[in-house]
């Protein structure tokens, strides 16, 4: 299950529909060892708003804490992508994530502009 930090979402009018900001930070451990890439996959529901109809969506995520052990050789994060999915009237993002080395991936922050029509 995913915590999260700091939501926060902005309405504006936007010709007939509106324009939502939605922002935040997600509490997520992804840790790894070994010099090989681990990847993971979180996904998560931005419900503070219900849509009509499915909303045209610019999601962007990024690292937001990240940590390493011992002497960091190898360390490497990444957010590979991330995508939305329109579920049940909500925006759904999923984030492809990749870490290495003794390291951590402790928190994302992510930020999303939709435009449609609220619910």
């Amino acid at each position: 299950m995913v915590t999260f930090d700091n939501r926060f979402h902005l309405i504006t009018p936007a010709g007939e529909g509106s324009m939502v900001f939605f922002s935040g930070t997600v509490i997520e451990a992804a840790n790894a060892t070994g010099a090989d890439w681990q990847r993971f996959n979180i996904t998560f529901i931005l419900d503070e708003v219900a849509w009509s109809s499915a909303p045209a969506v610019a999601p962007a995520v990024s690292l937001a804490a990240i940590s390493t052990e011992a002497d960091g050789n190898n360390a490497g994060w990444a957010v590979d992508r991330s995508n939305f999915h329109f579920v049940d009237g909500r925006i759904q993002l999923s984030c492809d994530l990749a870490v290495r080395g003794t390291s951590n991936l402790l928190r994302l922050t992510y930020q999303v502009t939709a435009i449609g029509n609220i619910a």
